[in-house]
């Protein structure tokens, strides 16, 4: 297993984007080891539940217990990198980068270092929806929110990247 999570990948890049549009309150990043399996390939929430349900995604979260299901996409090889890309670029809300080629360059250069550029085993989950109340905190109405979340698997290592823009 590798001293550094996910082969090392670099996480700034990504992040540096991220914080320029949302503060470091608004964002959790966290990497995690667990081996989640499912019976059912197709039954992404068992999946994902295995995932969330680690101690340090309650903590980070500040919850007790999960919902009973929420709605994670998967994804699988080439296409992780458009996950993340789109999660940059605000397919399902608002931009977090203004510039396509600059979100799908990062994204790349994440997933090149994570996969060693052999992407026939890469996952990703991403869930475009608020989850729990971190993503809630506030009370007032919005015409452009951003709750999302995403989960990189690589073998049984995760990183689980969250931003809101709701509070």
């Amino acid at each position: 297993m590798p001293l550094a999570p996910l082969n090392g990948a670099d996480t700034s890049g990504i992040l540096k984007h991220i914080y320029e549009v949302v503060p470091p309150e608004q964002v959790i990043s966290l990497f995690l080891r667990c081996d989640a399996r499912s019976a059912d390939p197709s039954n992404h929430w068992h999946i994902v539940q295995q995932v969330l349900a680690q101690p340090a995604v309650y903590e980070a979260f500040g919850i007790k217990a999960l919902p009973q299901s929420i709605e994670f996409n998967s994804t699988h090889g080439l296409e992780v990198i458009g996950t993340m890309a789109n999660m940059l670029c605000g397919g399902t809300s608002r931009s977090l980068i203004d510039d396509v080629d600059v979100a799908l360059a990062e994204a790349r250069k994440f997933f090149d270092v994570c996969y060693l550029r052999d992407y026939y085993g890469a996952v990703a989950y991403s869930c475009h929806n608020p989850w729990c109340s971190w993503f809630n905190r506030h009370s007032g109405t919005f015409r452009d929110v951003l709750d999302e979340t995403l989960l990189i698997r690589n073998r049984n290592e995760w990183w689980l990247l969250a931003v809101t823009d709701s509070f």
